[in-house]
Formats: C-alpha cells, sequence, structure tokens
C-alpha cells in the first residue's frame, strides 16, 4: 500500500486499498476493493474489485465488481453483482444483480444522475442512447427500465402488477389510467 497519512482505514484483500495516500476513514474487505482509491474517504467496499477506479468519497459497495468504474461519484450505493459498475455520477441508489448494468441489453448507466433502481436488471432503458443524461429517475422491479428523466417505473412488460393501497392516495399532478380491463381497452385521464 502507498498509505503516507490517511488514518483509520480498514483492509483484507490482495490489492486493497493498493494506491491510497491520504484517504482516511475507509473500509475496504476484499481483493482489489478500493485498489485505485488515492484520496477518498469515507467509503465502504465489500466483495471483490469493488470501488476499484474511486478518488471520491462517501460510497458504499456491497457485491462484486460493484461500482467498479466509479471514479469522480460520491454518495452512491449499490448492493448487488455489477451494480452500478460503470456509473460516473453522484447520489445514486442501485440494489440488485446488474442494476445499472444490464449486459444482455448493453445498456449502461454512466452518466445518470439521482438514479433509484431496485430489482433484477432494473436500470435505463437500452433504446436511450448512453451519452444520453437521465436525471431524477427511478425503475423499480425485475427487468424494469426507465427511458425519460424525472421519471419513475414500476414492473416490466409483459408481466403484469399489482398495486395495493390501504389507505389514501393523494395525487397532486395528473394521472394518466392505460391498458385494458375485462378484455376492453382504457384509457382514463384525471
Amino acid at each position: 500500500a502507498s498509505l503516507t497519512t490517511g488514518t483509520n482505514n480498514i483492509v483484507i484483500g490482495e490489492q486493497t486499498l493498493a494506491s491510497t495516500t491520504t484517504g482516511s476513514n475507509n473500509i475496504a474487505l476484499g481483493s482489489f476493493t478500493l485498489s485505485n482509491n488515492i484520496i477518498g474517504t469515507d467509503n465502504i467496499g465489500i466483495g471483490f474489485e469493488n470501488l476499484g477506479n474511486n478518488i471520491e468519497s462517501g460510497n458504499i459497495a456491497i457485491g462484486s465488481s460493484v461500482l467498479q468504474n466509479n471514479e469522480s461519484g460520491k454518495d452512491n450505493i449499490a448492493i448487488g453483482l455489477l451494480s452500478l459498475s460503470s456509473i460516473l455520477t453522484s447520489y445514486n441508489i442501485a440494489i440488485g444483480y446488474h442494476t445499472g448494468w444490464d449486459t444482455v441489453t448493453n445498456s449502461k448507466s454512466k452518466v445518470d444522475e439521482y438514479v433509484l433502481f431496485i430489482g433484477y436488471l432494473a436500470g435505463r432503458d437500452p433504446s436511450i442512447p448512453q451519452a444520453t443524461i437521465l436525471s431524477n429517475i427511478g425503475a423499480i422491479g425485475k427487468n424494469a427500465k426507465v427511458a425519460a428523466s424525472n421519471t419513475y417505473v414500476i414492473g416490466a412488460a409483459p408481466d403484469p402488477i399489482t398495486l395495493i393501497i390501504y389507505n389514501d392516495l393523494n395525487v397532486i399532478g395528473n394521472i394518466a389510467v392505460g391498458g385494458t380491463v375485462d378484455g376492453v381497452d382504457i384509457a382514463a385521464h384525471a
């Protein structure tokens, strides 16, 4: 390790925190975790190659190759194999297998910001060019994909979902409903 003035780091694993010189208060458990972190502080990486290229602070990565290519993003939370592996931005949350990085459709969330992905392969829609920045987005559920900023998607076609609300639902703004009920197409706007 290159540690010179950094303090209060916990390190277990080959090449873990290998480049850190002044970074402090990091927890790195697993080979190559936080391996290129130089000055980043307050990071937690548990698993193989997590936060490998990280140089920022306040990131939490649990799994394998999680937040692996995050260089400049801070305050991200990612849990699950390859979760947000290519993200370069801050303030994102991803939980689940390949969330934000779908190798099947080659859909990678790199430049998106203020992201919430939860569920198996949840992430950005592969039809959106990789250079397009999506902001304030969420995809929740197995294979859920989001394609526009300021949008949250729950579930994925063709799998139906049921949303149960036991108390009042207060909506500020418009509601659009579409689909079929008993084989009849419906469209309602309120």
